[in-house]
């Protein structure tokens, strides 16, 4: 299965729309097996940690995009400082810790990755994906333990 979903199309050009919905991000180093895709819209999904990461490369590459620690998770996340400064962020305030999501048509089945963050700075609008090396960390969390991650950390 794909990291990138692929949005309907439209019937005519004319109902493209000539600027993609949300904030300009530029990846510093392209996300993995995506290497011509550089230049994308983030387009937050309100009231969820939920976004969209539309390319403005390939109008038809959209990611969907969870925020991690917005979410309820707390996975020991370990940005380095030559990262950070690498999408201009000054500290790890700047930054917004991003899952790529992979959809699955069965909702048990939907997965975040934790070890290949997508690492943004809103402050400069820059990203970048970076791959973790805590091996606890999951390539493919299921969204469906995100509440019973919450529920063990109330306890």
């Amino acid at each position: 299965m794909s990291l990138v979903a692929t949005m309907p199309e439209t019937d005519t050009a004319s109902e493209t729309p000539s600027v993609l919905p949300g904030t300009p991000v530029v990846f510093t180093e392209p996300m993995l097996g995506f290497e011509r895709l550089q230049k994308f819209r983030l387009e937050r999904i309100r009231g969820t940690p939920f976004s969209w990461l539309h390319s403005e490369d390939d109008r038809t590459a959209h990611f969907c995009l969870l925020a991690i620690f917005e979410a309820g998770l707390d996975p020991d996340i370990e940005i380095s400082t030559s990262d950070a400064a690498s999408i201009g962020a000054h500290d790890t305030s700047d930054i917004t810790v991003l899952g790529v999501v992979v959809l699955d048509q069965d909702p048990a089945k939907i997965r975040v990755n934790l070890r290949a963050p997508v690492i943004y700075c809103p402050s400069t609008g820059k990203a970048k994906q970076v791959v973790l090396s805590n091996p606890a960390l999951p390539v493919q969390y299921l969204l469906k333990d995100v509440s019973a991650a919450r529920a063990a950390r109330a306890n």
